[in-house]
This record gives C-alpha cells, sequence and structure tokens, in this order.
C-alpha cells in the first residue's frame, strides 16, 4: 500500500501598511493567488490584512512581500508571523 505525504502548507498574516482603500485589496489579493504555491488567500477589508496559505517549498514570505510590493503596496508579516526565512522546511 502506498501512502503520500500530504503536501506542507504555511499560513501568514500580512498587514497593508501603506494608506488603501478597501476596494484595493481584491487586487492585491488577485495578485498573490497568481503565484505559483499559493492556496489561499482571504481579505480582511476592515483591518487591510490579508491571510495566505502557501506551499514554502513552492514560495517563500519574501516573494509574497514582492509581489505585493509590485501592486503597490507595503506590507509586513503581521507581529506573531514568522520573519522571512523562518518558515522553510
Amino acid at each position: 500500500m502506498s501512502t503520500t505525504t500530504p503536501p506542507r502548507s504555511a499560513q501568514v498574516r500580512l498587514q497593508i501598511t501603506e494608506p488603501y482603500c478597501p476596494s484595493c485589496l481584491p487586487g492585491i489579493e488577485a495578485s498573490l493567488r497568481r503565484l505559483n504555491g499559493v492556496r489561499a488567500t482571504t481579505v480582511h477589508t476592515t483591518t487591510g490584512g490579508i491571510e495566505v496559505t502557501y506551499d514554502p517549498c513552492s514560495v517563500d514570505l519574501e516573494d509574497l512581500l514582492v509581489t505585493v510590493g509590485g501592486a503597490g503596496y507595503l506590507t509586513v508579516p503581521a507581529p506573531d508571523d514568522p520573519l522571512p526565512g523562518d518558515e522553510r522546511p
């Protein structure tokens, strides 16, 4: 009998630090979803936060931050989330 190991997942909460409007968050979310390895995103329009579930073997936190920056926004991990490089297996 063959057993398969489920894919690894990591989750991070990103906080948009620049002024933004709630209607901008779906565009940021769409940019993140285009990354290979991003499995799910959840936008919190009232807080300016985005939860991202991703495969740390395919994409890392730095990739997520650069992608949001490429969309024109500054972001940081929420204070209780790992810093870049901490989530790789």
